[in-house]
């Protein structure tokens, strides 16, 4: 592991063998009715989560699997969880222009990343959904990413709330603060970790996932690259994603 609390992978290609294997059921279906750029897009994503967990907990790829579920509707979508790690896990991913970013960690964790090259058009609807009118809006929405999903509820939660600072930041709603590491420059994206800050008193259950079996991962909710049965994150989600 990196000196980092957590293990962050960035890949534009699968590179687990059998990738298809190591799906569970609900991801399959999933798989089976996309069409190829999402296919591949998905299959990208889910070989960086399974190797940022296997980095971290020392496994091969070949014991462990990821699925996932939406916890409200019970859809082929939702955050994803990784099953086989011998003790708990968190997992988060985020998708940028060309590659998918994963973390894994023991702990809540939530990554974002967006494209340097980020359309004007896309800034402004970034300025419109988060209220940010600085000098780095781009800078500040993948840290609010990141912290809505190492908090649990995603775009649930009006980005208005999320109080940044450059460092750490938190949900305006709960009293956790989240410590932030920027990678400023991965890839051509400006990637953004986020997980509790134990020195400023945090609990080390801000996603509400500690009761699960230690066989299997916990997932941060991946507000940016998954679909949700909440009308309002899907429609900040859109808002964004709609910009050219």
């Amino acid at each position: 592991m990196t000196r980092w609390p957590y293990e962050l992978v960035a890949t534009d290609r699968v590179h687990v063998d059998g990738i298809v294997e190591r799906l569970g059921p609900s991801d399959r279906a999933r798989l089976d009715v996309a069409g190829l750029p999402e296919r591949e897009r998905f299959l990208v994503g889910r070989s960086a989560i399974l190797t940022a967990v296997s980095r971290l907990v020392g496994e091969p790829l070949d014991a462990l699997t990821v699925d996932a579920v939406c916890t409200e509707c019970g859809g082929h979508h939702g955050a994803p969880v990784v099953f086989g790690a011998p003790t708990p896990v968190h997992v988060s991913l985020a998708h940028g222009s060309d590659r998918a970013f994963a973390v894994a960690a023991y702990h809540p964790i939530g990554v974002d990343a967006e494209p340097r090259n980020t359309s004007a058009a896309r800034l402004t609807a970034i300025r419109d959904v988060t209220g940010v009118r600085g000098l780095d809006p781009l800078g500040r929405w993948t840290a609010i990413e990141a912290i809505l999903k190492a908090d649990g509820r995603g775009l649930r939660v009006d980005p208005r709330q999320v109080l940044v600072g450059h460092r750490r930041g938190r949900v305006g709603d709960r009293g956790i603060r989240y410590r932030l590491r920027r990678h400023r420059i991965l890839h051509g994206h400006a990637v953004v970790v986020a997980w509790p800050d134990q020195e400023g008193g945090a609990g080390g259950n801000a996603g509400g996932n500690s009761g699960r079996a230690a066989s299997r991962s916990h997932a941060s909710n991946n507000a940016s690259s998954e679909a949700s049965a909440n009308p309002a994150a899907n429609r900040r989600k859109s808002s964004i994603d709609a910009a050219p």
